[in-house]
C-alpha cells in the first residue's frame, strides 16, 4: 500500500478519476454539435464499403462529399459502439468516446512533459490542460478536432520514444562496395555460346514487350480514372496529377517487371553475381528491415501515426516534427558527434532517413484500411485531400470584433487574440514566464533545448502559416487545437522555474490547487457550454457577447428542444436557422422540422428557432417578440419565435 501512496502517478490517477467521474455524470447534458449528424452518416457510408468489397456493383457515395477529406476511422468506431448503448442518442455515445480520448490526451501530455520536466511541473501543466474550459467543452462535442489533437500529441510522444531506441542502436557496418563489372564478366564468360546469343535476344524482346505493356497501362488507367475526377476545389489538381500519376505508375511497373524479368532470366546462370547482390546489396537491407520490424517502439509509433493521419491528413506534420528532431539528435555513440553542423546533417540524413521512411510507410496501411475514400486511388486522393485541407472552402460568415467577415478575410490578429481571450489567465501568466525561461535556456546546453525547439516548430509554424496564407478560419480556433499543447509545455517550463524557487511541498501543493481553480469555476459557470468561455481580457461576458462567436456549434438546441417538446402543439411546424439536424435529434416525433434554406419550408404558422450565431437572432424576424430565450449568464444562445 505504501508504494501506491508514494507512486509518482498517483496524483495523475486521481486527476483522471475525478475527470472521468464528472464527465460520465454530465455526459447527457451536452447537445449534439452542428456537424455530428453528417459525421454519423459519413461513418455509415464508409463502413458499408467493407461489405461492398464483396459486391461487384457497389459504388461508394457520400451524402456530404466534403467529409471524405477526413478519415472515417473514429466516426466508424462511434457508430459501432452505439450498438452497445441502444437507449442512448448516438451523439451521446460520440461524446463519451471523444471525452475518453481527451483523458488519454491528459495522460500523454503528462508523459511527454516528463521527458524534460520534474513530476510536479508535469502534473501542473496536466492540471492546466484538463481544466481549460474550452478544451473541456470541446472534449465532448468535437469528435473531429479533439481526437486529432490527442493523436498529434501521441504521434510526437511515441515518435520520440522510437527515436530514443533508434539512436541508442550501434551503427551497423555495411560490407564495402566493389565494382561488379569483373564479377559479371567472369560469370558471362562461363556461359555456353548458345546462351550468350539467346539471352540478349530474349532480353530485347522482353524489354520491348514490357515497354509496350506499360504504355497500354498508362492509357488504360487514365481512361478508367477520368470519370472519377474530383469535383471539389481540388479538381484542377486532380486533372493535373491524374495523367502524371498514370505515367508514373506505368513507369514504376515497367521497371519492377523488368527487374523481375531480368532477375529470373539471368541470375540462374550467374552464381557469382547472385552471391554479390545478396551479400553486398540485399543482405544489409534485409538486416536493417528485420531490425526495424522487430523494434516495438517503431511499430507502436507507426501505428499511432497511421491512426492520427486517419483522422486528418495533417497528422503527417507530427511525423515531420519527429523526423526533424530525430535527424538533429546525437548521443555518445553517435557518429555525428564531433562533426560540423553541415556534415552532421548530411550524415544524419544518409544514416537515418531510411528508418524514417520505414516509419512512415508502416503507417500507410493503417491510414488506407480505415479510410475507404482512399481505396481506389490512394496517392492521388491523399494529394487532393492535402490541397483541400490546406484551404478548406467555407461559405459562411465569422463574427469577430462585432463585425462579420468572410472566413478567408479575417484580420491577422484573429488567432492570437482569440487564443489570449479563450485560454485561462493563469495559463497565460505561466506562458509568459515560461517564454522568458525558454529564451534563457536557448543559450544554455540543457535538456530543455529539444523541448523548446519542438514547441516552437509545433506552434509557430502552423500559426504563422495560418496568419500569412489566410486560409478559411471559422468556429474560433478549433481547427488549430492540435497546435496548443506546446503552449502548455512552455507554461510548464515557467511552472518548473517557480517550483525551483518555492521548494516547500506545502506551497507547491497550494500552487497546484490554485492552477485549476479559474478553469473549474468557469466550467461550472458555463456548463454545459464551456467551449464559449472568454476570460477577463475579452472584457468578460459583456466584452465577448455580440462581439465574438459563442454557441457556434448550436449545442444549445438540445435545451431548446426541451422547451418545444413541452409547449409546441401536436404536429407543429418548426423552421430552423441553425443546425436543423441537432434540433431534429431531440424533438418529439410528431414535430415537423424544416431547415430555413429549404424551398418547401412553411411561410406562416410555424415556430422559428434561431441560433444566435453571427447575431442572427437580431436580424431574423426582428419585429417579432421571442416566445422563448435560451441564455447562459446573460449570453443569448437561441431564441424561439412564433410566426403567424
Amino acid at each position: 500500500m505504501g508504494k501506491i501512496k508514494h507512486s509518482e502517478y498517483l496524483p495523475l490517477v486521481i486527476l483522471l478519476a475525478a475527470s472521468l467521474l464528472i464527465g460520465i455524470l454530465t455526459i447527457h447534458d451536452y447537445g449534439e454539435s452542428w456537424d455530428e449528424y453528417n459525421f454519423y452518416n459519413y461513418a455509415e457510408e464508409s463502413f458499408s464499403a467493407y461489405s461492398g468489397l464483396f459486391q461487384s456493383d457497389y459504388k461508394l457515395e457520400f451524402h456530404d462529399p466534403t467529409l471524405r477529406y477526413y478519415g472515417a476511422g473514429f466516426f466508424m468506431l462511434i457508430i459501432q459502439t452505439a450498438k452497445l448503448f441502444p437507449n442512448w442518442y448516438i451523439s451521446d455515445v460520440g461524446h463519451l468516446l471523444t471525452f475518453l480520448v481527451f483523458q488519454i490526451g491528459i495522460i500523454l501530455i503528462y508523459l511527454l512533459s516528463r521527458r524534460w520536466m520534474k513530476s510536479r511541473a508535469a502534473l501542473g501543466l496536466s492540471l492546466l490542460f484538463a481544466s481549460q474550459p474550452v478544451f473541456w467543452g470541446h472534449a465532448f462535442i468535437n469528435a473531429r478536432d479533439i481526437p486529432f489533437m490527442v493523436g498529434f500529441i501521441a504521434t510526437i510522444y511515441f515518435g520520440l520514444q522510437m527515436s530514443d531506441t533508434l539512436i541508442a542502436l550501434p551503427k551497423r557496418e555495411s560490407p564495402p562496395k566493389v565494382d561488379p563489372t569483373p564479377i559479371i564478366r567472369a560469370d558471362w564468360t562461363k556461359l555456353s555460346k548458345p546462351l550468350r546469343i539467346t539471352l540478349p535476344i530474349i532480353s530485347i524482346l522482353g524489354f520491348i514487350a514490357l515497354f509496350v505493356f506499360s504504355i497500354f497501362l498508362s492509357s488504360y488507367w487514365l481512361e478508367q480514372g477520368l470519370p472519377n475526377t474530383d469535383t471539389s476545389s481540388a479538381r484542377d489538381l486532380d486533372l493535373y496529377l491524374r495523367p502524371l500519376l498514370a505515367k508514373f505508375w506505368a513507369v514504376m511497373s515497367f521497371f519492377a517487371l523488368n527487374t523481375i524479368f531480368f532477375t529470373a532470366l539471368y541470375l540462374p546462370f550467374m552464381p557469382q553475381l547472385k552471391k554479390y547482390l545478396w551479400d553486398v546489396e540485399l543482405r544489409p537491407v534485409y538486416k536493417l528491415l528485420k531490425s526495424l520490424l522487430s523494434n516495438k517502439n517503431l511499430l507502436i509509433a507507426s501505428l499511432v501515426l497511421g491512426l492520427t493521419v486517419g483522422i486528418r491528413i495533417m497528422g503527417f506534420a507530427a511525423a515531420g516534427l519527429v523526423g526533424v528532431l530525430h535527424l538533429l539528435r546525437t548521443n555518445e555513440k553517435s557518429s555525428l558527434r564531433g562533426s560540423t553542423t553541415a556534415e552532421a546533417i548530411s550524415r544524419a540524413v544518409k544514416e537515418r532517413f531510411p528508418t524514417l521512411l520505414v516509419y512512415a510507410l508502416l503507417a500507410f496501411p493503417i491510414v488506407y484500411i480505415t479510410w475507404p475514400y482512399l481505396w481506389e486511388e490512394p496517392i492521388l486522393r491523399l494529394a487532393i485531400t492535402l490541397k483541400v485541407m490546406m484551404n478548406f472552402p467555407w461559405p459562411g460568415k465569422v463574427l469577430y470584433g462585432g463585425n462579420l467577415f468572410a472566413g478567408n478575410m479575417l484580420p491577422s490578429d484573429y488567432l492570437p487574440r482569440l487564443l489570449s481571450y479563450q485560454l485561462t489567465e493563469i495559463l497565460l501568466f505561466l506562458l509568459a514566464i515560461g517564454f522568458l525561461v525558454a529564451l534563457y535556456q536557448l543559450f544554455q546546453r540543457t535538456k530543455y533545448r529539444e523541448m523548446i525547439l519542438l514547441s516552437a516548430l509545433w506552434f509557430l509554424l502552423p500559426l504563422g502559416a495560418a496568419i500569412v496564407s489566410r486560409p478559411y478560419l471559422y468556429d474560433n480556433f478549433r481547427q488549430i487545437l492540435f497546435t496548443l499543447p506546446p503552449l502548455f509545455l512552455i507554461a510548464g517550463l515557467g511552472l518548473e522555474f517557480i517550483f525551483n524557487k518555492v521548494r516547500k511541498p506545502i506551497f507547491q501543493n497550494i500552487l497546484l490547487f490554485a492552477l485549476i481553480i479559474p478553469g473549474i469555476l468557469a466550467g461550472i459557470k458555463w456548463h454545459p457550454y464551456e467551449y464559449i468561455y472568454y476570460n477577463s481580457l475579452a472584457g468578460g461576458r459583456e466584452g465577448a457577447f455580440r462581439q465574438y462567436e459563442t454557441d457556434y456549434w448550436g449545442t444549445s438546441f438540445r435545451e431548446t428542444a426541451s422547451y418545444l417538446n413541452e409547449n409546441a402543439e401536436e404536429n407543429a411546424d418548426i423552421v430552423v436557422w441553425g443546425p436543423a439536424t441537432v434540433l431534429w435529434r431531440y424533438v418529439r416525433p410528431d414535430l415537423n422540422i424544416y431547415d430555413a434554406r429549404q424551398d418547401d419550408s412553411p411561410e406562416k404558422n410555424f415556430y422559428a428557432v434561431i441560433s444566435s450565431r453571427v447575431n442572427n437572432d437580431l436580424f431574423i424576424y426582428p419585429d417579432i417578440e421571442a416566445e422563448y430565450i435560451l441564455e447562459k449568464n446573460g449570453v443569448i444562445l437561441a431564441v424561439v419565435k412564433y410566426i403567424e
